[in-house]
């Protein structure tokens, strides 16, 4: 549609974009870290607080082989929910109603599912009973599964509006650095704050006496602070940011078409295959960080934070460069700069934990380890605008409407698969190897074996179609 409100004749010339406003940048990097606040807290830390490390002293409330099932079949039900939001947010045709400040296609799923998203952010950190037990592995799944849901029903609709206010793309890439710093801060706060909080705000452990106590109170709190700061996020971008009233065409009136399209073609299935594979390569080795660091580093919660501040200094770092490395590399090739980075940093979480040196040694090295990999992880924040974007438009050509929310819906659904498959890479390699102090195998060789997978599909990366120069310079 036009400015006028009548259909765009299929074919016709747009006039220029103009630039979004600093203000939709900024509230957009505020809603972007709430989202990965919401998911990589619970994702970092979950496993950890529901089976962490025998031997240590801390409640175990779910065996350790049920914490990776509950995940990926949560991950599972999250991931399916994905497309349908998407279809549901894109068809959604704006009324006047009783809550006119909410019109639009994307910001009613914001204001209203971030009510619910609040209540099970908290309720997941409060088991049922003390101990292992069954009713503690249904509470942690049920739980688990409304939060995800209700995350995606604020998340989709919002990656959206990326692509629907930045036409063109240099401002897509410009988009991306707002979105892979808000991103990268986002898990700055999920982990690197998190630790120190949990061990902070835990009362047993501020009991002066001989030995170390330990209680979820730590992991509540926090639970509490962080749901009400994404609360808060959520609720200033519905109110700051107007939809543009030009985008309110729905895709189309054929649901099962629009989906039928989007996961048939072809480039998206190449980009599925990519970041599939290296996101379960990526992923596997945050989720057992905490073990990791506890068990090879002889650190605790506020020890990860420690470890992991440089690599999300190098990957805000890159972020921010990205737009002016895209005017001498594409985003093919910054795609495969970035995953090549990862790629080659992770094997050396084992020799890292495994070497006879003192702690602080490791430390250090474990450090320059991730800073390597934050360059890498940076760059692949930026480079999710620019790619989908080019897919976006090609479906689009000939076709009604467009389908934002859909293929940012399918991109969040090949993340979340590859998340569910790294928690039981993680979990089963750990399982199977040993996951105690006296057998750390398991714990260990998770990152060289995630390594393989991210090898694969940078190998895919190296073939896929790369749009032309002139569409990805800044």
């Amino acid at each position: 549609m036009n400015e006028t409100g009548y259909p765009r004749e299929v074919g016709a010339k747009e006039p220029p974009p103009q630039s979004f406003p600093w203000t939709f940048g900024l509230v957009f990097l505020l809603a972007v870290a709430a989202v990965q606040i919401s998911l990589e807290y619970i994702s970092q830390y979950g496993p950890y607080f529901l089976y962490p490390p025998e031997g240590t002293g801390r409640p175990a409330y779910v065996a350790l082989g049920l914490v990776g099932v509950a995940f990926a079949i949560a991950r599972l039900v999250d991931a399916f929910s994905d497309p349908l939001v998407g279809v549901w947010s894109d068809r959604h045709v704006p009324r006047a109603g009783r809550f006119p400040w909410i019109i639009g296609r994307r910001r009613p799923f914001l204001f209203w599912a971030s009510f619910p998203l609040l209540v099970t952010s908290i309720l997941f950190w409060y088991p049922l009973t003390d101990g292992v037990s069954q009713s503690n592995f249904f509470h942690c799944l049920a739980v688990l599964s409304l939060q995800l849901i209700f995350l995606t029903c604020c998340a989709i609709p919002l990656y959206a509006l990326g692509p629907e206010l930045a036409k063109t793309p240099a401002q897509r890439v410009r988009l991306g650095s707002w979105t892979g710093v808000g991103t990268t801060l986002g898990v700055v706060v999920a982990i690197v704050l998190a630790g120190p909080l949990v061990s902070g705000l835990d009362p047993a452990r501020q009991v002066e006496s001989g030995a170390t106590a330990f209680s979820p109170v730590g992991y509540q709190r926090v639970a509490w602070l962080f749901g009400l700061a994404v609360f808060l996020a959520f609720q200033v971008l519905v109110w700051v940011v107007k939809e543009d009233p030009s985008e309110h065409l729905p895709a189309s009136a054929e649901m099962w078409r629009d989906l039928r399209r989007a996961v048939t073609n072809r480039k998206f299935i190449w980009y599925f295959a990519i970041f599939f594979l290296f996101n379960v390569g990526f992923l596997a080795p945050q989720r057992c960080m905490p073990h990791w660091v506890e068990v090879g580093l002889d650190g605790d919660e506020a020890m990860v934070g420690e470890v992991m501040w440089p690599f999300f200094v190098t990957s805000l770092l890159a972020s921010l460069l990205a737009p002016a490395c895209s005017r001498f590399l594409n985003a093919k090739w910054l795609m495969v700069l970035g995953m090549a980075l990862v790629t080659v940093a992770l094997p050396w979480m084992r020799p890292i934990a495994t070497a006879a040196a003192p702690s602080a040694t490791k430390v250090f090295w474990a450090q320059a380890m991730f800073a390597v990999a934050g360059l890498g992880n940076g760059l692949l924040y930026v480079i999710v605008f620019p790619i989908l974007g080019d897919i976006i438009d090609e479906d689009a050509r000939g076709q009604p409407g467009r389908r934002e929310a859909l293929f940012l819906a399918l991109h969040t659904m090949t993340w979340k698969a590859g998340v569910t498959a790294s928690v039981l890479l993680a979990t089963q390699v750990m399982s199977w190897l040993g996951a105690s102090k006296e057998n750390p195998a398991g714990i260990f060789w998770v990152g060289p074996v995630s390594a393989i997978a991210c090898s694969v599909s940078l190998l895919l990366a190296l073939f896929y179609p790369a749009p032309k120069r002139s569409q990805t310079s800044v």
